[in-house]
Formats: structure tokens, sequence, C-alpha cells
């Protein structure tokens, strides 16, 4: 897989990963210390995805 390929799926992960959470808070039958647990573990492998693309943008992966 090239590295643009990968990049392009990531970022459809994170896409993704957003409207889950936009979905989550939506959904009033989640406490909100459920809603924010889950959304904090999405931001956080939201950033890795971040810092996963930007390594992949700098090196010379093919």
């Amino acid at each position: 897989m090239k590295k643009e390929e990968l990049i392009d799926k990531i970022k459809a992960n994170n896409r993704l990963l957003n409207a889950v959470v936009q979905e989550m808070y939506l959904d009033n039958s989640l406490d909100i210390k459920t809603r924010d647990y889950y959304a904090s573990n999405v931001t956080s492998v939201r950033k890795n995805s971040d810092q996963i693309i930007e390594m992949l943008s700098k090196e010379g992966v093919d």
C-alpha cells in the first residue's frame, strides 16, 4: 500500500470517528460521564492518527 493510500485511509477513519462522536452526543440514552469517556478515547485515537499522518508526510515512506 502506498503512502498516499495510507494517509487517505487514516483520514477516512478520522471522519468516521468524528461522525461516531457526533451521534454519541445526540444519543440521550448515554449518561454524560460515559459519553465524555468515549469521546476522550476517540480524541486520543484521532490525535495518534494525526501524528501518523505527519510522520508519513515527513518520512520517505513509499
